[in-house]
Formats: structure tokens, C-alpha cells, sequence
């Protein structure tokens, strides 16, 4: 686990159970496989930028700190 991944890791997976949706299902709205969006969820890699897009667009915002706040929250 990377130190600077944590974050971001715990924000994608708030977003994915405030959705009620499978790992499997969040992936496909991503544009990206289970397997890469696991690893960024246990924070061993970063999101490509456009992943980060798609996630904001899931959301409805473009407001990124918004989101880390309600991940803690």
C-alpha cells in the first residue's frame, strides 16, 4: 500500500457502496477492469486521470475535494 494512494483509495470505494454497486458494475461505469479498480480500492495503484473523470461524472460533480470530504464523513 502506498502512503499517497490511501485517499484516494478509500474515496473510490465510499462511491462505489453509496451507489450499491458491485466492484464488478462500479469497474464497467469506469471504463476499467475489477481487477485495476481492486488494486486502486486497496490504494496499491493510482487511477489513470480519465478513471478519475469518470468517477466525478458517476458523481455529478467536478468538485474533487467535495468527495474526499464525504469519503471521511
Amino acid at each position: 500500500m502506498r502512503y499517497e494512494n490511501v485517499h484516494t483509495a478509500r474515496l473510490f470505494r465510499s462511491v462505489r457502496l453509496r451507489h450499491g454497486l458491485s466492484l464488478r458494475a462500479m469497474a464497467k461505469r469506469l471504463g476499467t477492469s475489477s481487477s485495476t479498480l481492486n488494486r486502486i480500492e486497496d490504494a496499491h495503484t493510482a487511477p489513470k486521470p480519465i478513471v478519475v473523470e469518470r468517477l466525478l461524472a458517476l458523481e455529478e460533480t467536478q468538485d474533487l475535494e467535495a468527495l474526499f470530504i464525504q469519503a471521511y464523513l
